[in-house]
């Protein structure tokens, strides 16, 4: 409508500069025709037309639009009385229409849609610059639609603009300040400005009401399935960059959500994601630097103690992260490691400093070898045995006084590169501990596959066979059915001297946990070693 009226008007204005025959000389001075005069009052009807068509469906119209044309349609409407009242003032007309054809553009030029109300997704940050200068709160909710990318769903395109449609109009309704945001035909943001947490939960219930409304069309109500996130303003987000990458991070939750399910961020999540990212700035920085003895990664080691020898023997190197004076655990930055691409750079360094640690302690103590974890994902990589190997030897280190922890179920692509690597590094007497046995799905033929010198059970399996016969007894069938295969094993996670006795009497060779030591630095390691004679 705002089209054809900003056109038509425009054209019916300036039509008598560009053409004699509406003109005529009077007094001296170029006037209209009466032709020229009853376009002009063609163009008042049809303006007038505009008007009430306006007035009569604005409920149906996005607001933008609305306010838009309730501007310019009188706008215009004065331009073209002007003109017939005082037809010698033709340029001036065309002057007022002018600006009129260029806001038309220009709101066009921000890709705004007219049917559904939305500005774009790019229009959001703006916005949202403008909250962060002025420190306003603000209530935020994104919503999608997965069921309306399903390519069976009957007239696609139509129940798509309809319930997009339908629903930014209620959710207009909220309050005038409400702005609405399409990121695609099935995702959807709003932004509302907030006074305060009262102002907040009044929104999102109203948010909520509207969500929860079915849709009429052609004559059949319609359900949409919906993925809904709210959240508000953090005082622990900085700016408008940082805000949208951290709703970025939630939205991939959207993947494991049940059919209209609502995720509602809280304060936690978003200092979470502020600790994230500093632990993610930090390890793109050390992969950056390539330092073997950057101080930034810390290790400890937990004794493992020799149930054969009754002493200390062998040890699990475990990796902290130090930043800015605090320490970070690995299930806080292994997955971001993994995500980014910098878990390599960790274990190069671990095993560096470890094989130092190894170099120095075997000179003075008794013992036959340390553990690093290694991501499988490394051992997916040809050649990565080679380049263990040369991180080992460069310390003055012996291969056999290392071993590599490595977790069953991450064993899923490329297991014959994993098979070759495994094998070279033994072969130079780097023998392989199996970690984490019994937490989720085990392959019993894969775990003989693999050449395992140790198997490390986990503590949770030691938890149920003491609570349930059954479990006892699959947990005592399992360890003497490794034990014929020549694997030694461990016990993680032993607390108590019941625990320990327990575990002696089954058969197992190695005890870690608790009960002997907790994790100490690795400069504290030496003493749980016996000395050399």
């Amino acid at each position: 409508m705002i089209t054809v009226a900003s056109i038509v008007s425009a054209i019916i204005i300036m039509f008598p500069v560009f053409t004699r025959h509406f003109v005529e000389p009077r007094n001296g001075l170029y006037m209209l025709t009466k032709q020229a005069n009853s376009y002009v009052f063609v163009g008042v009807l049809y303006l007038v037309i505009c008007q009430i068509s306006l007035v009569r469906n604005k409920h149906e119209m996005p607001k933008a639009v609305q306010h838009s044309c309730m501007i310019s349609l009188p706008g215009l409407l004065l331009a073209v009385l002007y003109q017939i009242y005082f037809p010698n003032t033709y340029l001036m007309g065309a002057a007022i229409s002018l600006p009129y054809v260029f806001w038309y553009f220009t709101f066009h030029a921000f890709h705004f849609d007219e049917i559904i109300g939305c500005q774009n997704y790019d229009a959001e940050s703006t916005f949202l610059h403008k909250l962060f200068v002025k420190k306003k709160q603000y209530f935020f909710a994104s919503v999608g639609f997965p069921e309306l990318k399903r390519r069976d769903l009957g007239k696609i395109e139509s129940i798509k603009t309809y319930v997009g449609n339908d629903i930014c109009r209620r959710v207009e309704s909220i309050n005038r300040t409400v702005r609405i945001y399409k990121v695609d035909d099935f995702h959807y943001q709003m932004i509302a400005p907030i006074q305060d947490d009262q102002d907040y939960i009044h929104i999102k219930n109203q948010f909520l009401e509207i969500m929860n409304k079915e849709v009429v069309h052609d004559n059949n109500t319609y359900a949409p399935v919906k993925n809904m996130l709210i959240s508000r303003s953090f005082n622990c987000i900085d700016d408008e960059f940082e805000y949208e990458a951290f709703i970025r991070i939630q939205e991939k939750r959207f993947l494991n959500l049940k059919k209209n399910e609502i995720i509602e961020i809280s304060e936690a999540d978003a200092e979470k994601y502020k600790r994230n990212a500093v632990i993610e700035k930090a390890l793109l920085d050390i992969k950056r630097q390539n330092c073997l003895d950057d101080s930034r990664v810390d290790v400890y080691v937990q004794p493992i103690y020799s149930i054969e020898q009754k002493s200390f023997q062998t040890g699990e190197a475990l990796m902290r992260l130090l930043i800015n004076d605090e320490m970070y655990f690995p299930d806080e930055f292994i997955p971001i490691a993994e995500e980014i691409s910098c878990i390599h750079m960790l274990t190069r360094i671990m095993l560096h400093k470890v094989s130092q640690k190894v170099a120095e302690m075997s000179k003075f103590r008794c013992f036959e070898a340390l553990t690093v974890n290694v991501s499988t994902m490394e051992l997916t990589e040809p050649g990565v045995s080679d380049e263990f190997l040369n991180i080992i030897r460069e310390t003055g280190c012996l291969p056999n006084q290392i071993r590599i922890e490595i977790t069953e179920s991450t064993i899923i692509t490329n297991y014959d590169v994993i098979i070759e690597n495994i094998i070279k590094l033994k072969e130079q007497g780097v023998y392989f501990y199996l970690d984490d046995f019994g937490t989720g799905y085990s392959n019993i033929d894969r775990i003989i596959t693999i050449p395992f010198s140790t198997i490390k059970f986990d503590k949770s399996l030691l938890y149920k066979a003491l609570e349930e016969k059954n479990s006892e007894e699959l947990f005592i069938l399992l360890a003497q059915f490794f034990k014929r295969k020549g694997i030694k094993l461990v016990m993680e996670g032993v607390e108590d001297e019941h625990q320990k006795e327990y575990i002696e009497k089954i058969g197992f060779d190695y005890i870690q946990g608790y009960f002997y030591s907790k994790p100490v630095k690795i400069g504290m390691v030496d003493d749980f070693y016996n000395e050399k004679k």
